[in-house]
């Protein structure tokens, strides 16, 4: 959750849009109180690219995060545009990739 928080957050807070995405998802996951309390809280941390990054352990993974991220951003706004081109350097993932997984997310 805090990778595509992450991404919400990039233009320094999460708008209406971006909370109701966050929390459809978490209710996907139908989560106990205390889980959902934790990320929650988590939520309000400050994250870099950087750190959502080093959570990718492999390509797999880091191609799932930035997917993620983008599922949770507006890419017609500058600065969150600019973290996903941070993010994508920071997972070091190859342009073709980055393309074909923005061509998913807007399926």
């Amino acid at each position: 959750m805090c990778r595509s928080t992450a991404a919400a957050k990039a233009d320094g807070h999460i708008d209406i849009k971006e909370q109701a995405a966050i929390d459809g998802y978490l209710q996907k996951l139908e989560l106990d109180s205390p889980t959902l309390t934790m990320l929650k809280a988590e939520i309000g941390k400050p994250l870099s690219a950087e750190d959502v990054a080093a959570g990718a352990d492999s390509p797999a993974a880091a191609a799932e995060i930035y997917l993620t991220s983008l599922l949770a951003i507006d890419l017609n706004n500058d600065r969150e545009r600019a973290y996903m081109d941070e993010l994508a350097r920071a997972l070091k993932l190859p342009p073709e990739l980055v393309t074909e997984l923005q061509n998913k997310a807007k399926a």
